[in-house]
């Protein structure tokens, strides 16, 4: 869901090529979203600056004309779930305490202790790995959500490794342009891990999954989201299939020059 400044700011950005005072300058824009899903990121905001971001609190609001869809086409065949999940966002699911809620039993795991809590989701999420080594794209359509990057990277290790095949390691590039700052900046570029980034060290095996995160060439179905499974790992290629979609099944190579791979590529085998 984007800040309500940036919408108010294409407003009057329309308004102002248009030369006139309407609405996005007469122009028709579809904004699309459920703001009880997903709501503008505020870094570091707090609970009201967050609210304040939504586009509900704007001055256009009013002017919007309003289309409400009714079915969940993702959840429709399971009835139960999106039943739970229109409680939950209509505010009518009964509380534990403030903001908390009871899950149902089905979707919660039982721990026992054995095992780190990682491993108990990551054995029923995914039961089998020898299922996907002849490269089977079925391991697309599971996922581990995460909240955070950081859990994100964990997970992402653990599968990894538990992965069948030999491991290949990608490192990003971290020289600085003056040597003599090499030895203070080093560690620091190594540590960086945003949200458009995948770590410093990308670990990647035959048969496993991956998303671009560049567009590299949209008119190939190279662009950024599309996932892929990884064939081959050279030491300058990485040679990959693309697995959903109109462009599904057709093989792609992609090389790094300047940049290291992981600046394009990151394991999704969580996400």
């Amino acid at each position: 869901m984007a800040n309500r400044k940036a919408v108010e700011a294409l407003n009057l950005l329309l308004q102002d090529l248009m030369e006139n005072q309407l609405l996005f300058g007469g122009k028709t824009v579809v904004l699309g979203g459920d703001f009880r899903q997903t709501i503008p990121i505020v870094r570091r905001g707090s609970r009201e600056e967050i609210v304040d971001a939504c586009l509900v609190y704007s001055s256009i609001w009013l002017l919007i004309r309003k289309i409400h869809l009714t079915q969940n086409m993702r959840a429709m065949e399971d009835p139960v779930f999106t039943d739970l999940l229109l409680r939950v966002g209509e505010g009518i699911e009964p509380n534990v305490r403030v903001d908390y809620i009871n899950l149902p039993e089905d979707m919660c795991l039982s721990y026992h202790g054995s095992d780190s809590p990682l491993d108990t989701l990551v054995n029923e999420i995914f039961p089998s790995f020898d299922a996907y080594s002849s490269g089977s794209s079925s391991l697309i359509n599971t996922a581990i959500l995460t909240p955070n990057n950081e859990c994100m990277g964990e997970i992402n290790e653990s599968l990894i490794g538990k992965f069948p095949g030999n491991m290949v390691e990608y490192v990003s590039t971290d020289y600085a342009n003056d040597p003599s700052q090499q030895q203070y900046y080093q560690d620091y570029m190594n540590a960086i891990s945003v949200g458009s980034l995948p770590p410093h060290v990308l670990k990647l095996k035959v048969n496993c999954p991956v998303m671009l995160l560049r567009n590299l060439n949209p008119l190939e179905g190279l662009c950024n989201g599309t996932r892929l499974i990884v064939r081959d790992l050279g030491r300058h290629v990485i040679g990959a299939v693309i697995a959903v979609g109109t462009h599904s099944a057709i093989c792609c190579f992609i090389k790094g020059q300047n940049i290291k791979f992981n600046k394009i590529l990151n394991s999704t085998a969580s996400c």
